[in-house]
């Protein structure tokens, strides 16, 4: 049955297509109007009153600042409040059809250690796109992620979060793993979310004939070139507000 759902037609391809802006243009406001202070539980109220609005119901929202980003991979908004680090975590349906994608803020500077880390996330991620190709299968894209994750200097990382996911009408249809003989076609839409401690990079992608479409893109949004395979790709990063 999973693998079925995740067999897209066009009719649930156009509407992924949709779900993906109106999720990204709901982040979007809610990362613009973020404000040190705020509490955890305010800016989840925020999210889900703006993809509400745009018609679509939850299935998680997540939260964390500061430190306790780095405690934890799926965090329960609290009453905390946020003073200059924050992860906003949105995963909701519409018509079935379940999206997912991950954004931070950072108010100065984020720390050395923080960028590197989100520069070795956004490099897994871009490698998790770039080959999830039809002919290939999860077992073997994962496969070539634990590499990249090794040559980013964070070998297992991987051993402490799913990296990666086959999308449809459940938010995990299949769950990528080492060996994991489940071919990858056209018409299939995936999360990759590598995350280390403290960063996490998501978005969520359409498979198409030709080339793999980011369906929850920000215009706008800060993002730093990575290189995979001798091909420059934009990934967004931390956003920093100065």
């Amino acid at each position: 049955m999973a693998r079925l759902r995740s067999l897209l037609t066009l009719d649930e391809g156009e509407r992924f297509r949709l779900l993906g802006k109106l999720c990204a243009a709901a982040m979007a406001d809610v990362m613009a109007s973020i404000q040190p202070g705020q509490s955890e539980q305010q800016i989840t109220a925020h999210l889900a009153e703006q993809t509400e609005l745009r018609g679509i119901h939850p299935v998680a929202i997540m939260v964390a600042s500061d430190e306790r980003i780095f405690s934890g991979h799926h965090p329960i908004p609290k009453d905390k409040q946020l003073e200059r680090y924050g992860m906003v975590i949105l995963c909701r349906p519409k018509r079935g059809l379940v999206c997912s994608l991950t954004r931070c803020v950072h108010f100065g500077r984020p720390p050395e250690a923080l960028r590197r880390k989100m520069e070795a996330v956004a490099t897994i991620v871009t490698v998790f796109i770039s080959i999830t190709r039809p002919g290939k299968t999860l077992g073997s894209v994962f496969a070539d992620a634990q590499v990249a994750c090794a040559q980013a200097g964070f070998p297992d990382d991987w051993k402490t979060h799913h990296q990666a996911v086959s999308s449809g009408y459940e938010p995990r249809e299949f769950v990528a793993v080492p060996d994991l003989a489940e071919d990858i076609v056209a018409s299939q839409a995936f999360a990759w979310n590598p995350s280390i401690q403290g960063a996490k990079s998501e978005n969520t992608i359409l498979v198409g004939p030709d080339n793999n479409e980011i369906l929850t893109s920000i215009a706008g949004w800060l993002t730093i070139p990575i290189v995979v395979n001798g091909r420059e790709y934009l990934r967004p990063t931390i956003h920093e507000v100065i």
